[in-house]
């Protein structure tokens, strides 16, 4: 997990020349209440940033509906529209995002 602009754009850095996907899993809120309560607060918050600065980056996964199996098959089968290409990399993300 990436909490800062700062520590992806290093991340990426460190990874130039390889291939690297942005996925965002993404379950409606009341899912994440649901499964996990403590967390909906939190996720309230980060959703709406998410949506604001990574909307057309990566993948989106609503994951609502789907177990942790279901999601990373989900995951693999849509593997390249994760992917990030090299020109939009260095782009300014939210503070919180998952990379694979």
């Amino acid at each position: 997990m990436v909490r800062h602009n700062r520590d992806l754009n290093a991340f990426l850095n460190g990874l130039s020349g390889l291939a690297v996907h942005l996925v965002v899993l993404a379950p409606i809120l009341l899912a994440v209440e649901r499964r996990k309560p403590l967390a909906y607060e939190r996720w309230m918050c980060l959703e709406r940033d998410l949506e604001r600065d990574l909307k057309d980056r990566g993948l989106w996964v609503n994951s609502s509906e789907f177990s942790a199996d279901e999601t990373v098959d989900d995951v693999l089968t849509k593997k390249i529209e994760a992917r990030l290409e090299y020109e939009t990399r260095l782009i300014t993300l939210p503070h919180r995002a998952l990379l694979a």
